[in-house]
């Protein structure tokens, strides 16, 4: 070798020194040409040959295993570049690392003359990828939990869930919930996730006094987390939480405090019983997260428990209101009722009077017509007995002359006449008040004649409408509708009533008019009654329909006939209810209830 040469070698020798990476220069043969001290440091501490110029490349990798390694080499020398990772052991003390590795072919004049093998160590990078990628899964379930809580109902399976996930991804031997009792005194073990082949615990930590880890509940109070790597490092003060540990064979705990509304109501925790040293500080920090989803799921979870108990008593109180409410109802039935009894039991008694007094004189006749047909008898015996009849005859003279048996016979058929039609309106008023109260029907949706509820409801008030209000309706023929009878009758009767009472009170002559009509079209039917009552005034024209408010003097009214109105209308029947008013003149409702519900 001239003394250029050995310029040239010294030369690269540094340039190659100079670099931080492996370097390995081959001929095409696959012999060693060049080496920097990196590789050589690197094949001393591989390989038991020492890195020679002149050797053959695959001796230091005859008993290599990294199979891929090799054929990238034999590629290379056939004139194939390639750069790619490998996880490989080459520093022969049995751990792995990641390296990158770069072979590319050496050509001169279109010719393989070598290769250059280059590598370098990726571990740092690698392990900071593995970090990332960690954090980034752990990010996403913990946006997995989250939105889980959200979207499933059922909070306690979503807890269940997620602490088999949480547990998994931890890398945990068992993961579980603890909450405390209202006073903190005692705790109970309420979830629980264990790994295959843990044995579970949780039925054996049921009721557990808090006292026994005070240690625990000192760092739980003050909302720290407690990150033990090693139970067996534990300090004298937590002797009572390491004898439990160790009795439970855990190596490694983490715990971290369940806060509502930043109250202490329990802790999760993750168990390790393989090892010890399992959470680092970033898989604290979000395993803290994961503490304050839970945390917020037992908030919900706390909530919706009171929800359902308000919901209950809500239930209850609605009940009791619907019973007060139908209490009411009846009450004010019985108030409408009790103001028609007088009137309907006039209109009762005109026919039954013509009945009593018709029946009297047919009492009185038919005894006539008995002594008559007595002496008939006498006489048709005394004829049949051959005996003198000219008494017998004298006596039914002088009974024809006394009784004028023969206007008794022509009034016999008028009686009579005047008992069916008394009996006959009887009846109608007994079927009007029976169809009023539809007690057949009950609160049931059934079909309904509007124009015959409106009949039924004159009927009921005549005795009051004849005395003081003239009344004409236009009834066009309607479809019948579905609705519950009892309370629509119970409407009409509440208007009929207060325009009686508006035209009694209010109008100058104390008399007046009332005009109901009829219509319909292909969803409802209409119902408009109107009065000549004198109208509402302007200031209570807006609560008319509110409970308890009535226009009437103290004692004259309960206020709930117009608000019970509007109820059953509108929330009932899903139909609609307003007022045309002029004061001074009179007021008209217009009701709509639809066809079919």
């Amino acid at each position: 070798m001239n003394k250029i040469d050995l310029v040239c070698q010294s030369k690269l020798s540094s340039i190659l020194n100079a670099f931080t990476q492996t370097i390995v220069i081959l001929n095409a043969k696959g012999c060693i040409q060049y080496f920097n001290e990196h590789a050589e440091k690197l094949f001393n501490s591989y390989s038991n040959l020492k890195l020679e110029t002149g050797r053959f490349i695959m001796d230091y990798f005859m008993n290599s295993e990294e199979s891929i390694l090799i054929a990238e080499i034999e590629n290379v020398l056939k004139g194939t570049a390639n750069t790619f990772e490998l996880n490989i052991d080459l520093t022969g003390y049995g751990n792995t690392q990641w390296f990158e590795f770069s072979f590319t072919p050496i050509v001169e004049g279109g010719m393989l003359i070598g290769a250059a093998l280059m590598s370098w160590s990726i571990e740092s990078r690698k392990q900071t990828e593995i970090k990332v990628r960690h954090q980034l899964d752990f990010e996403q379930l913990i946006a997995s939990l989250s939105s889980r809580f959200i979207t499933i109902s059922d909070v306690d399976q979503v807890i269940n869930a997620s602490l088999e996930e949480m547990g998994r991804f931890s890398n945990s031997s068992r993961a579980y919930i603890f909450e405390f009792d209202a006073d903190k005194n005692h705790m109970n073990n309420t979830f629980e996730w264990c790994k295959e082949g843990v044995e579970s615990q949780i039925d054996d930590l049921k009721n557990m006094p808090a006292d026994l880890f005070p240690w625990w509940m000192e760092k739980l109070e003050k909302k720290e987390i407690i990150n033990i790597k090693d139970v067996s490092l534990m300090p004298e003060e937590a002797r009572l939480e390491k004898q439990v540990l160790e009795q439970q064979k855990v190596k490694s705990v983490l715990v971290l405090p369940i806060l509502m509304k930043q109250e202490l109501k329990g802790f999760i925790g993750f168990d390790g019983i393989d090892d010890v040293g399992k959470w680092t500080e970033e898989d604290v920090v979000l395993l803290k997260v994961t503490s304050e989803i839970f945390s917020h799921a037992f908030e919900r979870r706390r909530a919706e428990a009171e929800l359902r108990e308000y919901n209950i008593e809500l239930e209850t109180t609605l009940e009791l209101l619907r019973k007060a409410q139908s209490q009411i109802i009846q009450r004010e039935q019985q108030v409408g009722i009790g103001q028609l009894a007088a009137g309907v039991a006039h209109e009762i008694n005109n026919p039954l009077s013509y009945v009593l007094s018709n029946i009297d004189i047919l009492k009185q006749n038919v005894g006539v017509l008995g002594e008559i047909y007595q002496s008939y008898e006498a006489l048709k015996n005394s004829v049949i007995g051959k005996a003198n009849t000219e008494g017998p005859i004298n006596r039914i003279n002088e009974l024809q002359e006394k009784y004028f048996i023969e206007e008794i016979i022509e009034d016999l058929e008028d009686l009579l006449g005047d008992i069916d039609e008394g009996l006959l309106r009887v009846s109608k008023i007994v079927n009007s008040l029976r169809a009023f109260s539809k007690a057949d029907q009950g609160e049931q949706f059934s079909q309904y004649d509007l124009n015959e509820g409106i009949e039924n409801t004159l009927m009921m008030a005549n005795n009051e409408l004849k005395q003081f209000v003239e009344v004409k309706t236009h009834f066009e023929k309607i479809p019948l509708i579905t609705c519950i009878g009892s309370q629509i009758n119970q409407v009409l009767l509440n208007m009929v009533l207060n325009s009686i009472y508006a035209i009694k009170h209010n109008s100058q002559s104390n008399t007046g008019k009332l005009y109901i009509e009829t219509k319909s079209d292909q969803s409802n039917v209409y119902c408009k009654i109107q009065d000549t009552g004198g109208g509402i005034s302007i200031n209570a024209e807006n609560s008319i329909f509110t409970p308890f408010f009535t226009t009437k003097p103290v004692g004259s009214g309960s206020g709930l006939g117009l608000s019970m109105a509007y109820d059953i209308i509108v929330n009932k029947h899903r139909g609609k209810i307003d007022i045309e008013n002029e004061y001074g003149k009179g007021v008209a409702f217009n009701i709509t209830l639809p066809i079919t519900q």
